[in-house]
């Protein structure tokens, strides 16, 4: 993220241009189709920006590639979903902070049960076998 401040950094969910597509119709003419929905204007899209902690508005710079944020998306059109993320009051769900927290950049695995996949089946019928001596002998 470009924009952090104090460890903090805001998303949010702008509308910004459709970059149109020049697709070749069987006539060798271009065509695009453009469209809206009750929610989105015509020629636009939804995307998460990071703005700086300051801002509320956003100025799309064409000649800039819009960047994706891991595991961040757009849920129900217009609200941020992601894990650390923290909503911002008022904006309905639409702008969330995301500040650094220990264990942001490990990737979590899953644990070795009785010694893994491999020896899960001795593993057990050792703590069977011991299970059983002791039961024995206490009666």
């Amino acid at each position: 993220m470009e924009h952090v401040v104090d460890g903090v950094a805001q998303l949010r969910v702008v509308e910004v241009p459709v970059e149109p597509k020049n697709t070749e119709g069987g006539d060798g003419k271009s065509t695009c189709t453009v469209t809206a929905s009750a929610t989105l204007s015509p020629g636009m899209k939804r995307v998460i920006v990071n703005l700086p902690p300051d801002a509320t508005e956003y100025k799309h710079d064409p000649s800039k590639p819009l960047k994706k944020f891991a595991d961040m998306k757009i849920h129900h059109g217009f609200m941020i979903k992601g894990p650390y993320l923290q909503p911002i009051k008022g904006t309905n769900g639409s702008a969330a902070l995301i500040r650094v927290q220990e264990g942001m950049w490990e990737d979590k695995q899953g644990h070795k049960v009785d010694g893994g996949e491999r020896r899960r089946a001795e593993v057990r019928a050792k703590r069977r076998a011991e299970e059983r001596k002791k039961a024995s002998e206490g009666a």
